[in-house]
């Protein structure tokens, strides 16, 4: 082959690589972005607001054929009841519903 062939097919082969390579990137679609990160919107939602309703408790009760030591113990479990029961009823005063209207 001659010297100018050889340039003339090196020069056609550069021009049909650059051609290729323009339209190539003439015809690219931008790359999809990330989507979106999700909106969180707050809406309050009204919720039925049921206060607790503190039953009265069974208190233990003493009798008349009890000797001192089981009079000690019914006194000690009555106040540990009336303590559940004092604290059950602050819980239920301090629940944050709003009263009824």
């Amino acid at each position: 082959m001659s010297e100018t062939l050889r340039e003339w097919l090196a020069r056609g082969l550069l021009l049909f690589i650059t051609t290729g390579l323009v339209s190539a990137c003439a015809n690219t679609e931008p790359l999809p972005s990330a989507p979106p990160a999700p909106a969180v919107v707050k809406i309050p939602v009204p919720v039925a607001c049921e206060i607790e309703k503190v039953p009265q408790p069974d208190y233990p009760k003493a009798r008349a054929d009890m000797g001192i030591y089981e009079l000690t113990q019914v006194v000690l479990a009555e106040r540990r009841v009336r303590m559940g029961e004092t604290e059950r009823l602050r819980a239920a005063n301090e629940n944050p519903c709003p009263a009824p209207q």
